[in-house]
Formats: C-alpha cells, structure tokens, sequence
C-alpha cells in the first residue's frame, strides 16, 4: 500500500479555483476574482492564494496584470499559433549558442560540477513526478544556465540568459506535450554523460539534438492542437 502524500494547501487553491472556472463558466480573457476575494471565498490566507496563482500562470492557465487583476489565459495552442515564429527563432538560436556552450562546458567541467548537475538533474526528475511544473522549469532553467557558466563566456552567457528571459512560455508549452519531460530527462542524461567523459563534440551534438527534438516536439504536437481547435 502506498503512502497518502499530504497536499500542499495552495495545489488544493489551484485545484478549487479550477473548479470554479469551469462551474462559473469563466472563458479566455475574462477576469478572475481578486486574491483578496479568493481568499476570502476558500477561507485560506492571501499568501496561499498568491503562491496558487503563480502556479497557475507558470502552467499558462492565467495571466497577471499588474493594477488591472487575473485573467484566464488563451490556450497554449492559441498562443503558440500567434508565437510559433519567434519560438522557432529562439530555438534556431539557442541550438547555435549552447551547443556551443555545452562543448566548452565538457572541457572546463570538474567533478564538483557534475555532482551539482546531478543534483539538479535529480531534482527535476522529482518535480516532474510530483507535477510541480513551476520548479520542473525553474531547474531547468538552472541546468542549461550551468552549462552556460562552464562555457568561461561572459558574453555567451548574457545571451543565454536573455535568450531564458524571453522563453518562460516556451517552457512551459514544451511541459505541456504529453512525454516531452520524459524526453527531456533522457537527453538531459546524454548530455550529462558527454560532459563527464569531457568529450566537447559529443556534448554539443547531444544538446543540439535535445533542442531540435524539443522544438520538433513543440511544433507536432501544437499543430495537430491548432487543427483540432479549428
């Protein structure tokens, strides 16, 4: 018999306020109940009710707009239908830049850094299991921003780091492809074993092809979602 895991209160919010979505009949673009009122209506502190919100907007399920309120967000596919352009340019050059970094990477990576890689890479297998997508993309994020200090270039890092700036929501489409954080833990494994072995080419063409795979992923999956919707 397995073990009932307690429920954290604010994946409780999250599941009440989806709840209330879909009695209250609530469609894209409409707003939300303030977090005041939404605490006031599940009877939970206003802190639980922010960190469930946060939630939801890391998932794509609301957007916040600072002053004006909550409100339920556009389909991923929606969004990915209006974005696909810039995603695929993101991801062009992502694939140039940290396949470059992950080739540096292995010949500067020490023993301590692939005991941290394998932490994150730990950490994101048990976030994957747990649902919590919000950490599942916040270590992702910290993996490929690892392989981008190993690379020893500064100015290869701010680019990275601008480029993870700019594709928060390109995470969070990746995290919504049925098995695409199966994929990832399994490429990220690829990668990992290429930098232990500090062989700079392998690295590189392991990374390369866990973001061209991601993005192929991206586009099938959203696509067929385009067509259905439509």
């Amino acid at each position: 018999m397995k073990p009932i895991k307690k429920m954290r209160i604010s994946t409780m919010i999250v599941e009440a306020i989806e709840e209330m979505i879909i009695a209250e009949n609530i469609q894209s673009g409409d707003k939300l109940p303030s977090e005041n009122v939404l605490a006031k209506r599940l009877e939970v502190s206003r802190t639980s009710v922010r960190e469930a919100i946060r939630t939801l907007e890391l998932q794509g399920r609301v957007t916040v707009h600072q002053g004006k309120g909550i409100f339920l967000a556009e389909t991923a596919a929606v969004w990915f239908e209006r974005h696909q352009e810039s995603i695929t340019e993101l991801f062009d050059v992502r694939i140039l830049v940290e396949s470059h970094a992950a080739s540096r990477a292995a010949k500067a990576v020490t023993d301590k850094d692939l005991d941290d890689f394998e932490q994150i890479h730990q950490a994101y297998e048990k976030a994957i299991q747990d649902k919590n997508m919000a950490r599942a993309i916040q270590l992702d994020k910290d993996f490929h921003h690892k392989i981008a200090i190993l690379s020893g270039n500064s100015t290869l890092k701010q680019i990275m780091e601008t480029i993870v700036s700019e594709l928060t929501k390109g995470w969070i489409c990746s995290l919504q492809v049925p098995d695409r954080h199966k994929s990832t833990v399994i490429e990220h494994r690829e990668i990992l074993n290429a930098l232990g072995t500090g062989n700079p080419d392998e690295a590189s063409s392991k990374m390369a092809a866990h973001l061209e795979n991601a993005l192929h992923d991206i586009e099938k999956h959203y696509e067929k979602e385009m067509h259905h919707e439509g």
